[in-house]
């Protein structure tokens, strides 16, 4: 169900709720004004409409917390969740590569590939520059330099 739909039932339940309420206390005024016939029934009406307020609000309050789990789930991920799957993608080889150290420098991201055994293999740097929204791959190499990335900060190669 879309977050409006959402909004639109707990507005509804809320709605109701107040609705159930102003019956209740029209009620209980007739009932300090009526004869003693009228009264029980009258009071009995009250208890219904008591429960029914009791009913709305434990689905008012089950409607807010599934509309508070559907804004988180459909919450953007960081920079930093986006980096971790774009450097595990990478890694062809579990057993050779793991994720290393994710630098973000302004619109600039360095992700690390570490070796798995560094005594029999050399870890590597990726290159992720954020346009128009995306991380965009530029480049891979233990080598690179600013000058080979036109725009990357100095700070994202030390």
């Amino acid at each position: 169900m879309e977050g409006k739909e959402k909004g639109w039932i707990i507005a509804t339940i809320v709605l109701t709720v107040l609705l159930v309420g102003a019956v209740v206390a029209i009620i209980i005024l007739a009932v300090n004004q009526g004869d003693d016939g009228d009264t029980q029934a009258l009071q009995q009406q009250v208890e219904q409409l008591e429960a029914e307020i009791s009913t709305l609000e434990t689905e008012l309050a089950a409607a807010e917390a599934e509309a508070q789990d559907a804004a988180q789930a459909t919450a953007q991920p960081t920079d930093q969740e986006l980096l971790t799957v774009l450097g595990e993608s990478l890694i062809s080889d579990p057993n050779m590569f793991t994720l290393g150290q994710i630098k973000i420098e302004g619109d600039w991201a360095r992700v690390s590939l570490a070796p798995v055994d560094p005594t029999t293999t050399q870890g590597d740097s990726c290159y992720y520059n954020k346009r128009g929204g995306y991380w965009r791959f530029e480049g891979c190499g233990t080598g690179l330099t600013p000058d080979d990335l036109p725009g990357a900060p100095e700070s994202l190669f030390q």
